[in-house]
């Protein structure tokens, strides 16, 4: 029989990745920086957002920026860190698409892309090839948002507003878990973040919980707080 143990934790998260080589990839000044993982010796490598370093710390995917009056310009990219070669996917069909994450044995990427009035995932090599769609926005415009690879590279999670789905290459569900029946004032948002174990048995997400932060002395929006959950399925006899 499988069991799930759940438990709450309340994290800060920073957008920055690690790497076996010992190497950190961030954002800092509208651009693209790597350092060592003490955080010396800091340097730009390239414009963008939403970075990601390969586990072999040789490569970094990114999104670009671009300048525009209209509707906003973005592609995947990937820099070479020793040498700075970038390589901008301009043939994908759509120039809006962001957030690559590295398959785990660096030779793909998964990324969200606007095609069809909607956001859909897709897949694409790491030179920029055999670009295809894996899986695409559900009527209503409920799309799947910012995937996470399975550790043996042959599925990948993602997550609605209220669910997440754990889905094969070829768009087959796998499984699916119900935020709300895990925590009843629980919620996602487009830019919630799921991360996997290497044993590819737990689960960490980013939670938005039904609750009011008053702060001394602000005039903004109040924001819901920020939690995780962390999903973990194992055997027991």
């Amino acid at each position: 029989m499988r069991v799930s143990r759940i438990a709450l934790l309340l994290l800060l998260f920073t957008n920055f990745g690690f790497s076996a080589s010992q190497l950190i990839v961030f954002e800092r000044d509208n651009g693209i920086w790597v350092g060592n993982l003490d955080g010396s010796a800091p340097r730009k490598i390239a414009g963008g957002n939403l970075p990601e370093i390969s586990s072999d710390g040789t490569r970094v995917a990114f999104t670009t920026d671009e300048p525009s009056k209209t509707s906003p310009i973005r592609h995947i990219a990937v820099v070479e860190i020793a040498s700075g070669r970038t390589t901008v996917f301009k043939d994908l069909p759509s120039d809006n698409s962001f957030g690559p994450v590295w398959s785990p044995d660096n030779k793909s990427l998964l990324f969200s892309i606007y095609i069809e009035g909607d956001w859909q995932l897709a897949f694409v090599n790491a030179d920029g090839s055999n670009f295809r769609i894996v899986k695409k926005a559900e009527k209503g415009n409920e799309s799947c948002n910012v995937p996470a690879w399975a550790p043996d590279g042959k599925s990948f999670y993602c997550h609605t507003l209220d669910s997440i789905f754990q889905f094969a290459l070829d768009g087959t569900l796998i499984k699916k878990w119900d935020i709300h029946s895990i925590l009843e004032n629980g919620d996602m948002n487009s830019n919630s973040r799921i991360n996997v174990s290497p044993d590819g048995k737990s689960l960490i997400i980013d939670i938005d919980m039904d609750e009011e932060q008053d702060r001394e002395n602000w005039d903004g929006p109040h924001l819901q707080s920020g939690y995780w959950i962390w999903l973990q399925e194992k055997q027991s006899g």
